[in-house]
């Protein structure tokens, strides 16, 4: 199995435009800015000129991330991508412990989505066109059976993203991931010793807690529910390039201070909850740390 990521900056302008100096082709493309925006996605299954969210609103829409290229991506004017004079923040991806693709909805319960080559670890599925609640629901293999997250707040389900197994996750027969007729998006990724791994740790309200993952991330991705009442709290989301006691939120909101706090050697660290719902006592978290080979760089900035 094998991962390269590559975070790259950029101010955004409005205007069709290339962003350059990954290094490597791109098969999966995230970028949040500092505005109120949320995470933006495309892979290679889904291009030319189609983008979705990770998060709220999650339909297809052009003049996104318009091609995946040999050594970075090209990019419309949409906000949620070139927000004219904010700063974006892009994450870079390929690899074979990387799996992404579409499936259209049938409606059978407990159906699963094989052959991606891969065992997960961690799944998003995200729907093309919208229907209420407006959320991409989470799978980890940490989750208890037959849970998923959606990300944004809303009551948590059995009935979406169910199970992770060998080669494939199952889904349910809600319609926010499996209505008869209805195209879906999805990424998963591997584990992948010192660069691909979850976990999940129970808040405790301290400040400057060190969560452990054994190598140093590029980029940490956090949901999290209410223990007693599997109510989500969102998401957030923060990657190496981005000033320590920043982060974003994945779900939409400005970046926001002393959520995830800064990234070590061997994992990243929590301030107290102080606005970010990332550390709050009696709750459940999720977390997915990705690292990148140590003979690459680690980011550069437009």
């Amino acid at each position: 199995m094998t991962l390269l990521i590559k975070n790259l900056t950029y101010t955004g302008n409005g205007a069709p435009r290339s962003i350059g100096g990954a290094g490597f082709q791109s098969t999966m493309a995230w970028v949040h800015n500092n505005s109120q925006n949320m995470i933006a996605f495309t892979h290679a299954a889904i291009q030319p000129d189609q983008t979705t969210h990770h998060g709220e609103t999650t339909n297809i829409f052009a003049g996104g991330f318009t091609s995946l290229n040999a050594d970075g991506v090209s990019l419309g004017p949409s906000v949620f991508v070139n927000e004219n004079t904010f700063i974006h923040y892009l994450t870079l991806f390929r690899g074979t412990s990387i799996a992404y693709g579409t499936y259209t909805g049938d409606g059978v319960a407990d159906r699963a989505i094989a052959g991606l080559g891969l065992d997960p670890i961690i799944v998003l599925v995200v729907r093309h066109t919208p229907v209420a609640p407006f959320y991409g629901f989470v799978r980890t293999t940490d989750m208890p059976a037959n849970e998923s997250i959606a990300i944004g707040a809303t009551a948590i389900t059995t009935n979406d993203v169910k199970s992770l197994g060998v080669g494939q996750f199952t889904i349910g027969d809600s319609v926010r991931v499996n209505q008869n007729g209805i195209a879906y998006s999805y990424w998963a990724f591997a584990s992948l010793a010192s660069q691909i791994s979850v976990g999940t740790y129970v808040g405790d309200d301290t400040g400057n807690r060190e969560i452990s993952v054994g190598y140093r991330p590029q980029l940490v991705y956090i949901v999290g529910k209410v223990t007693a009442t599997n109510v989500s709290i969102g998401g957030g989301y923060r990657t190496a390039d981005q000033p320590n006691e920043e982060y974003m939120y994945i779900d939409g909101g400005v970046e926001s201070n002393f959520g995830i706090q800064s990234f070590g050697p061997n994992g990243f660290k929590l301030a107290a909850d102080s606005p970010g719902d990332f550390n709050l006592g009696t709750r459940t978290y999720y977390w997915l740390a990705l690292g990148e080979p140590a003979a690459r760089g680690y980011s550069i900035v437009y």
